[in-house]
């Protein structure tokens, strides 16, 4: 995939130096923005299917703070150095916080409003892994996206539950959301019996 993502964002560079419309170039832009953004999520992705949430959220990080910049949004990453843990549960790790920072980015500052989303990855010495994301933006009352009334919260509430966690969002006093997600970094069996199925 990642050679695949290289032949069309050079193919998109060569279409984009040989335009000569305004406007045409523009689109021409925007679109390899897009593809750019994709390939570097896969790459992402690839090392969170690895065991490695670290490696995950080292190159989304830059990534996320690109997004936040564009609209106005400061973006904070914080993170336990060692969140090394099996593949399948990182794997949907990284899917929780990919959902979770989209769904703040697209719902939380409407109207061209301002502010910072702020996240967490925790690693404890029981084993519990603990994903935070903060946003000071409209919260729960005001936003399309507050649990059970959009997709993105019921694709992180889905996600949390295969890996035997749960997902809670909370507002904030001061105006914003939290959405906290726990789970157990041991494979909880019925998620062992099924990949050695799958396998």
């Amino acid at each position: 995939m990642s050679n695949g993502f290289q032949m069309i964002q050079s193919y998109t560079r060569r279409q984009l130096a040989e335009c000569q419309d305004d406007e045409a170039r523009r689109r021409l832009g925007e679109v390899l923005d897009q593809i750019r953004s994709v390939a570097s999520q896969s790459k992402a992705l690839a090392r969170a299917d690895l065991g490695d949430l670290g490696g995950f959220l080292d190159l989304m990080e830059p990534h996320w703070v690109r997004l936040g910049v564009a609209e106005g949004i400061g973006v904070v990453l914080r993170r336990d150095r060692n969140t090394t843990m099996p593949p399948q549960i990182s794997e949907y790790a990284a899917r929780i916080l990919l959902e979770a920072v989209s769904n703040s980015l697209e719902h939380a500052f409407p109207d061209n409003r301002t502010g910072e989303i702020r996240i967490e990855a925790t690693l404890s010495e029981d084993q519990t892994c603990r994903l935070r994301v903060e946003d000071n933006g409209v919260g729960l009352r005001h936003s399309a996206s507050r649990p059970g009334h959009g997709s993105g919260t019921g694709i992180v509430r889905s996600l949390a539950g295969e890996i035997g966690g749960s997902a809670v969002w909370q507002d904030r006093t001061d105006g914003g959301t939290v959405l906290i997600v726990e789970f157990s970094v041991n494979i909880p069996e019925s998620i062992a019996t099924l990949n050695n199925a799958n396998g």
